[in-house]
C-alpha cells in the first residue's frame, strides 16, 4: 500500500519518465544477451550455406559452380534429387545420372 501512496504523490511525467526508463533499460538489457547469439547463429548458417547450396555464378550468359560437377544435393528427402550441372553440351549425361539415380 505504501508504494501505491507514494507513486500517486509523485507528478505524473516523472511516473512515466521512470517507466519509459525501466522499459528501455530492459530492451537493451535483453538486446544485449540476444544479439551476440543470434550472431553466432547468422554467423554459422552463413558459413554452412556454400556446402548445402553452391554459388552458382553467371558470367556471359554461362552458369558455372566451383564444385566437382555434376553436383548432387542432398536435401535428406528421399522423392527430392537437386543436380546442379553448368558443363556445356552434358544434358544427355544429366539424364543418364537420374536414371542411375533413381535406381
Amino acid at each position: 500500500m505504501g508504494t501505491a501512496r507514494s507513486i500517486c504523490k509523485i507528478p505524473a511525467i516523472a511516473v512515466v519518465l521512470i517507466l519509459l526508463a525501466c522499459a528501455g533499460l530492459s530492451a537493451w538489457g535483453l538486446y544485449s544477451w540476444v544479439w551476440p547469439k543470434v550472431g553466432t547463429v547468422l554467423e554459422y548458417v552463413a558459413g554452412s550455406y556454400d556446402a548445402l547450396l553452391p554459388e552458382i555464378t553467371i558470367r556471359d550468359g554461362k552458369a558455372s559452380i566451383r564444385e566437382q560437377q555434376p553436383h548432387f544435393i542432398d536435401t535428406g528427402d528421399k522423392d527430392l534429387v537437386v543436380v546442379v550441372d553448368t558443363r556445356e553440351n552434358m544434358q544427355k549425361e544429366a539424364f543418364d545420372w537420374f536414371d542411375q539415380w533413381l535406381k
